[in-house]
């Protein structure tokens, strides 16, 4: 395995549990009534089915493109833009949703289960530092590593599971330091790219604050001509706090500043308001 030296600086320190997850989600599945699998979501246009279809369509996608090495017969649209690659990734996601409208719940999660092992099995397989098959789009990458790929798919995983606590109204049991920090330390890494056409002098300093058992602190500098993450800086020129109940809803939903006040109240802004704002303006999904 090619490990460079900037590989090992930006690769996250922890071990993602994927395995973990899945059997709290499928124990989350096989919990709920009649009822809960029709209740609406977050997520828009999804109730609870949707959200359990969507998973299992999107694991089994990958399966069969990376693993198997299968293209589906037709090619996918030129893509010019990030709204092309939004539209398409939305076709996609409906039409793979409608495929399962008349599987029973219990079918569903059968299936769910076998394909998610092995989509686990899979990214298990992969070399974290090679090259990854999809881009992380939302942290502003036309490439990536796989470990940040990786990564990406715990967090799609991770916050769909959340919207069907939150909808079915069952306590959360992924919101602890061990299930939800590697979501949120994703998330921020898309932090320099919200930050992008935010001009400062170089050596200016942004934090993020996350409250709660899993929260930490993020920081990103300014440099002569991007921003980047540090592990650590003193003084910031902005520092945005939000507690973790929080902090996943903002950073799957696009909002402005106004609205981001309305909805989560934990959130506080200190120093200059407008890199805070383009702290709140991070969306860490395709959407």
């Amino acid at each position: 395995m090619n490990r460079t030296e900037e590989d090992s600086a930006n690769a996250p320190i922890f071990q993602l549990p994927f395995v973990a997850l899945h059997e709290r989600l499928m124990a989350l599945l096989r919990s709920l009534d009649a009822e809960d699998w029709h209740r609406p979501t977050a997520s828009a246009r999804r109730n609870v089915k949707d959200i359990a279809a969507h998973l299992l369509d999107t694991a089994a996608r990958r399966l069969a493109l990376e693993r198997d090495g299968y293209f589906a017969p037709t090619p996918p649209p030129h893509l010019a833009s990030d709204r092309d690659l939004v539209a398409f990734i939305d076709t996609l996601n409906a039409a793979g949703e409608v495929g399962t409208k008349r599987w029973s719940p219990r079918l569903l999660i059968d299936v769910l289960d076998f394909v998610g092992r092995e989509l686990i099995l899979h990214l298990d397989s992969l070399d974290p530092f090679g090259r990854a098959i999809f881009s992380v789009a939302w942290a502003g990458e036309s490439e990536s590593a796989s470990w940040f790929d990786v990564a990406r798919e715990y967090t799609e995983r991770w916050h769909h599971h959340e919207q069907i606590h939150e909808a079915t109204g069952r306590p959360s049991t992924i919101q602890s330091r061990e299930f939800y920090y590697p979501c949120l330390d994703a998330f921020l890494r898309g932090l320099p790219h919200a930050l992008r056409d935010t001009l400062a002098p170089s050596g200016t300093i942004v934090e993020v604050v996350i409250d709660g058992e899993a929260g930490g602190s993020w920081f990103a500098r300014r440099e002569v001509d991007r921003w980047s993450l540090v592990n650590r800086a003193p003084s910031p020129a902005a520092r945005v706090h939000l507690h973790q109940s929080e902090a996943w809803k903002l950073f799957t939903k696009r909002v402005t500043l106004e609205e981001a006040f309305a909805r989560f109240p934990s959130l506080r802004l200190e120093g200059e308001t407008r890199l805070c704002e383009a702290v709140v303006g991070l969306v860490a999904v395709m959407i």
